[in-house]
């Protein structure tokens, strides 16, 4: 089965991104594209809100531009989708369409929201030409324009009124006789002399030449009243909510009632499985922009690729017990490396539960044999690299140069073994070992 040290699932402004910043870490990340190579931004046309574009960018052109970007750094870019996952142990084991695993140390999520549409075949027909789901990314091209949104909660309140500010007129198409957003919100909507709600109203078509230039609605349907007629629009939004792309994941991540994803802590890409981040939309439910997904996708990558080195048991003071190592389980989170040394009380016959917490946690474990600590027992060191085993792959270094675990580098002795001798892995191996922890710092 193949294994990757960084996946990502998923395409788009964060999966691209993350692949770029993981790729410069030498993570050699595979990326797998999704249903949508490039995601929704791949139905719009020209993005002015992007920056480094003054002239303005298509959004099939931004993303042919990332993707390549994150090719040339080193991303391996394949198309598919992920059909299943395991996140029960590292390494995360991924099912794709076509029946392949692949495993990974390190799993970034970028799948993406998708718009919810009204299911019109004039929605498919018009996209692009006159149908969007983002009244932020389109409303400029309708400035002194008519526009209709469809939807009558918050979301579709605050793009009318958004639009508003530069539409000559807003029709909002209101499906049930009342606006379901907030009281403030339906006051501010209701008193905007530019909208125009239409209650109990239904969308039953669009038309137009070159793109959308009215829609056919229908009201009280299936009244005794009811009423077909036109009204002549230039842009129709949809404003009906956005179901993101999360379902394979729900098994092992924590969602909201929408299906976003809730991170674990404030960095926004962390999940409640280590090694497990997500980006962009899919744990976006309030911005659902360009940029924000791509500062997503950095961060889920640096996080991914540049975790902190916690050392096990170089810690002050040394713990003594389990259940005194319990409380460092949380700074270990995701490393590049865990250090194990065999003069640490920890280290013999008292590990017990909290060491098989961490069982193959770590893509390296190093055993230490320092004589700086006067380790003379073939036993004890035999007992660390017998523990430094289960956490990941053994390594066994011999350093040199005591300071190193002194002073600032007293809680990374995983990085100290850069500057020691190679142990049992071959002279590539250890270079790219080396640049892994050297990372990590």
């Amino acid at each position: 089965m193949e294994r990757t040290k960084c996946l990502v699932i998923g395409s788009g402004p964060a999966g691209y991104t993350a692949a770029i910043y993981a790729s410069r870490a030498n993570l050699a990340p595979v990326l797998i594209e999704g249903m949508q190579p490039g995601g929704q931004l791949t139905t719009t046309t020209v993005i002015e809100n992007f920056p480094g574009f003054p002239n303005g960018i298509t959004g099939p052109e931004l993303m042919e531009n990332m993707r390549q970007q994150a090719v040339n750094v080193g991303a391996d870019v394949r198309s598919g989708s992920v059909v299943e996952v395991d996140f029960e142990e590292v390494p995360y084991k991924v099912t794709l369409d076509d029946g392949k695993q692949i495993e990974a140390d390190t799993v970034i999520i970028a799948t993406g929201a998708a718009a919810k549409y009204l299911g019109l075949s004039d929605e498919i027909k018009y996209q692009g030409m006159g149908v969007s789901a983002c009244a932020t990314c389109d409303g400029f091209f309708y400035r002194k324009k008519i526009v209709a949104v469809v939807g009558g909660g918050d979301t579709a309140c605050e793009e009318a009124n958004y639009l508003a500010s530069l539409a000559a007129k807003v029709y909002l198409i209101v499906r049930k006789p009342y606006l379901r957003a907030s009281k403030a919100m339906q006051d501010r909507t209701l008193n905007n002399p530019k909208i125009e709600v239409l209650f109990e109203h239904n969308t039953e078509g669009l038309f137009g030449e070159d793109g959308v230039e009215g829609a056919h609605l229908v009201s009280r349907k299936g009244e005794p009243d009811e009423k077909h007629y036109d009204i002549a629009i230039d842009g129709f939004f949809l404003a009906i909510g956005h179901k993101p792309n999360s379902d394979i994941f729900k098994k092992y991540l924590k969602t909201d009632e929408t299906g976003y994803f809730v991170p674990a802590d404030e960095s926004g890409v962390k999940t409640v499985v280590p090694g497990v981040f997500v980006a962009g939309d899919v744990a976006d439910p309030h911005y659902r922009q360009a940029i924000n997904a791509a500062a997503s996708g950095c961060r889920a990558a640096a996080h991914g690729g540049y975790t902190a080195v916690c050392t096990m048991p170089n810690l002050d003071p040394v713990p003594d017990s389990p259940e005194n190592l319990r409380p460092q389980l949380d700074l270990i989170g995701r490393d590049a490396c865990i250090a194990v040394y065999p003069y640490a009380p920890i280290t013999r016959g008292e590990k017990g539960a909290a060491l098989a917490d961490l069982k193959g946690l770590a893509p390296y474990a190093i055993a230490f044999s320092d004589d700086g600590h006067g380790v003379q027992s073939e036993e004890l060191m035999r007992e660390a690299m017998v523990t430094a085993a289960g956490l990941g792959k053994l390594i066994v270094a011999h350093c040199e140069d005591d300071s190193l675990l002194r002073g600032g580098y007293i809680h990374d002795g995983a990085y100290a073994a850069a500057h020691g001798h190679k142990g049992i892995c071959s002279e590539s191996e250890w270079r790219q070992i080396e640049r892994d922890l050297k990372l990590a710092r």
